[in-house]
């Protein structure tokens, strides 16, 4: 631009010149904020795929810990219920002769225990369950041990024994032990068959024990006091005669499962060959509440 020139001459020039210094800046920092979006964005997205990517490991790992902690959980329920002695145990299995005792261990360490659970004390009190089927050849001069839960004595929890009276009849007669010594807790169950197959089920509630005969209750004795269970050994066998599937349960059974059990009948299996299982069956009709 000259200097000497007259300005109206100067003029577009000038103008011409102020365009191009504008539209160099405006260009200039276009460019500069176009740059800095583009770092900016992709260095925000970056960082955003970058932590969701960080949170879905974390969370991938809580969830396999999680899964492991429930399958480690189920894995231990079943070994142990897999390993667990039965709560409701058969203490003999089949024929058993009863002329024949048996000790059966209750130590957990000897191989030949048959583990009898404590009761399973329920919000009404003490329960349990015994079933077992009994054949009576003779009567006894005295009473003989069919099985005891105890040691003998003023031990019983329970015991069942077979007596002879003179008038040539049988019966049965339960005991079971409570916290009160003297109290005599005896149930006699008269008129008891010879030859002849019965279910005898002794079920325990509170202070309540009820005696049934092929699923029919024939008597009832109330505690004054509360009964008393104990560790002994169970001794099985002393009377002229066979038993079958002495069995326990560590609860009170209702009366359709005791009938279940009478009407499904007594076991004949035996291992013993020399052992007669071709005996008759005492029909359920028989020992009724009106006999």
């Amino acid at each position: 631009m000259e200097l000497n020139r007259p300005l109206t001459e100067q003029l577009p020039d000038i103008q011409t010149g102020a365009t191009n210094t504008i539209n160099n800046v405006t260009e200039s920092v276009s460019s500069s904020l176009k740059d800095f979006s583009t770092q900016s964005i992709g260095t925000t997205s970056e960082e955003f795929l970058n932590s969701n990517s960080m949170i879905s490991k974390f969370a991938f790992l809580v969830l396999v810990l999680i899964v492991f902690i429930m399958l480690m959980n189920l894995g231990v329920f079943l070994i142990n219920y897999i390993l667990q002695p039965s709560k409701s145990p058969y203490v003999i299995k089949g024929l058993q002769p009863g002329n024949r005792t048996v000790r059966i261990p209750q130590d957990p360490k000897n191989s030949n225990a048959v583990t009898i659970y404590r009761s399973n004390n329920a919000d009404k009190g003490i329960e349990f369950t015994w079933t077992v089927w009994i054949n009576i050849d003779r009567l006894p001069d005295s009473p003989k041990n069919i099985f005891t839960k105890g040691f003998g004595g003023s031990q019983r929890g329970p015991s069942v024994s077979l007596k002879g009276n003179t008038d040539k009849t049988g019966s049965i007669i339960v005991g079971m032990d409570s916290v009160n010594a003297s109290d005599a807790n005896i149930i006699e169950i008269p008129n008891i068959p010879l030859g002849r197959w019965f279910n005898l089920a002794i079920r325990m509630q509170n202070k309540i024990m009820d005696v049934y005969v092929n699923g029919t209750v024939t008597k009832r004795y109330v505690f004054s006091s509360i009964p008393r269970q104990n560790f002994g050994d169970v001794i099985v066998g002393e009377f002229d005669g066979t038993l079958s599937d002495l069995r326990y349960f560590d609860s009170a059974l209702n009366i359709f499962q005791l009938n279940n059990i009478a009407m499904a009948g007594p076991n004949l299996k035996s291992e013993s060959k020399t052992l007669d299982t071709r005996f008759d069956y005492l029909s359920s009709l028989w020992y009724s509440p009106s006999k």
